[in-house]
């Protein structure tokens, strides 16, 4: 990544990494408790416990949903963050 991009390429890259991270916050879902991702798939043995990266692509998102809108999703999630 050592050419420069404009702002529609960088809004389009981070559009695509919150996409990204929506998708696997749902895959790490685990709404039956039988350790299978939301899709139906069974986990690898010794695979990343289901909160626990659910929890990490749920906080990714929630950065990058926050540079795209900020302060809409904070209101929502109804954070009380000191300013």
């Amino acid at each position: 990544m050592t050419q420069p991009i404009d702002a529609q390429e960088l809004l389009s890259r981070i559009l695509r990494a919150r996409d990204f991270a929506r998708a696997q916050e749902e895959r790490f879902a685990d709404p039956d408790g039988h350790g299978l991702a939301a899709d139906g798939t069974a986990r690898p043995q010794g695979a990343v416990d289901p909160v626990v990266g659910q929890a990490v692509y749920r906080a990714v998102r929630s950065v990058l949903d926050e540079i795209v809108e900020p302060g809409v999703h904070e209101r929502e999630a109804g954070g009380n963050q000191a300013e």
